[in-house]
């Protein structure tokens, strides 16, 4: 087998993996060797409880357990492989591990989106080396498991609408449920999920006639409402399971943080001039470049 054949034969495992070693390349370059920022201490605090002391243990309000789970598990393999007495380094890894496998995440949904694979390759890279989610997914913080699974999710869903296949509802409604276990706020991407389904099976169809414009279901309703569920239900089961332990001992209290500090102050608040200040800060002339790229 010559060098051309064996990519040719290969090319669905080289392209998903390429993709990877560029995204994590330099995210372990650039990983911190410390904990500089106070979710991150919260972060190596909860693996710890978790791991060392066995006990399940939330990050700072509203909990991010699906983050604690995912770091758990690599901080489980930093013990058993490097002896790791403390989860300050596995806390940093799982970011750039789940940030490099959301690029690959990012190249499925748009390769299968959009049925080109050129343009999943250009999604994943724009994704990949956009300034801020490369910063990001640096140090300990849980926005590379959010996207991870997001992403995700949207594949899953348009290949449940393509297919029709359960397993893929339910795995796309899993893994959305997931992400909000990481990151409560994720769950207003459930509306994406269902329109991205739908945008290949819609449960309504349109038809116009001489005098009226009839509204019909797409299907039997039972039917319609079963490929609901099997969207909905695990989106709900997921973070209704890891965020229970929590919600019997403390109440709704640790939610509460999210109406007092995510308000939307409005486009025009005194924070816009500050914001853009800080985004020419990071986003530098690359950044703006890829930028263009992809809406071009």
């Amino acid at each position: 087998m010559d060098y051309n054949e064996f990519i040719l034969k290969n090319r669905k495992y080289l392209i998903p993996l390429i993709l990877f070693l560029l995204a994590f390349t330099p995210r372990a370059y650039y990983m911190n060797d410390g904990l500089f920022h106070t979710d991150s201490v919260f972060q190596a605090i909860a693996l710890e409880g978790t791991v060392d002391d066995l006990h399940f243990t939330y990050k700072h309000p509203p909990g991010y357990p699906g983050q604690v789970v995912a770091g758990s598990i690599v901080y489980v393999f930093f013990k058993i492989f490097t002896g790791a007495q403390n989860a300050e380094t596995a806390a940093t890894f799982t970011s750039v591990l789940t940030g490099s496998l959301a690029v690959v995440a990012m190249y499925f949904f748009a390769k299968e989106f959009l049925e080109s694979e050129k343009s999943g390759m250009y999604a994943a890279i724009l994704l990949s080396f956009t300034p801020v989610f490369l910063s990001v997914t640096t140090y300990a913080k849980s926005h590379g498991t959010e996207i991870l699974f997001l992403l995700l999710s949207a594949y899953y869903a348009v290949v449940a609408g393509k297919t029709g296949g359960d397993r893929h509802k339910i795995l796309a409604g899993f893994c959305l449920g997931y992400s909000t276990a990481v990151r409560v706020t994720s769950v207003i991407f459930t509306p994406i999920l269902f329109l991205t389904y739908w945008s290949y099976r819609p449960p309504l169809s349109f038809k116009r006639s001489e005098s009226s414009l009839k509204v019909m279901l797409g299907g039997k309703p039972s039917e319609v409402l079963k490929d609901a569920a099997k969207l909905l239900l695990p989106s709900i089961i997921v973070p209704v399971i890891l965020y229970l332990p929590q919600t019997l001992s403390k109440g709704l209290k640790p939610f509460e943080v999210i109406s007092t500090r995510a308000n939307f102050l409005g486009l025009f608040s005194p924070m816009l001039s500050q914001s853009i200040e800080w985004i020419s800060f990071s986003f530098k002339s690359v950044g703006w470049i890829f930028m263009a790229a992809g809406l071009i």
